[in-house]
């Protein structure tokens, strides 16, 4: 069975957690929000988790190279922390739900950290197909769209980071 990682458990993440479940994906959600009522209602993923720091996402998360994780906490800080937790590790697919720019001053910070360049290629952002999705709903189509494209090549090389189609230059 595939399985799906999605680290936040807003609105995003529940109508992603829809469809992918719908698709037969196993599907884990974390989040650091106590109360959180998407998170709460939730009831497409398998595994629901609050942590108190997303740190713990280290230990929780192994190298699965048959593992999709999707990053899309409440904001830049919580985001660049999740990644942090899961640099280095190997996964079929990795994205970060966000907007170009905020993906560059991330890959900056990333990169002053000392995080290898080569993972940091690996990662699909901003995440998804280029649809210009504006709602939940059409959020989780762009992102379940590129997942299934990956999950369904069979020779499939990731991308250098990219934002908007662009690829940032090594």
């Amino acid at each position: 069975m595939q399985q799906l990682t999605i680290i936040g458990g807003g609105h995003c993440s529940l109508a992603l957690s829809r469809l992918m479940g719908n698709m037969g994906f196993y599907i884990r959600v974390y989040d650091n929000r106590p109360g959180l009522k998407t998170m709460e209602e939730n009831n497409y993923a398998h595994e629901k988790r609050l942590l108190s720091q997303y740190s713990e996402l280290q230990t929780l998360i192994t190298d699965n190279e048959n593992e999709y994780v999707v990053v899309m906490t409440l904001g830049y800080r919580t985001d660049a922390d999740v990644v942090m937790a899961l640099a280095g590790k190997k996964f079929k697919y990795i994205g970060v739900l966000g907007s170009k720019n905020k993906m560059q001053k991330l890959k900056a910070e990333f990169l002053e950290k000392g995080l290898p360049e080569s993972w940091l290629e690996k990662i699909h952002a901003p995440i998804g197909l280029p649809v210009q999705s504006q709602t939940p709903e059409e959020i989780a189509v762009s992102i379940a769209g590129e997942i299934v494209q990956i999950k369904n090549e069979s020779h499939y090389h990731p991308p250098t980071l990219r934002f908007g189609g662009q690829s940032i230059g090594t």
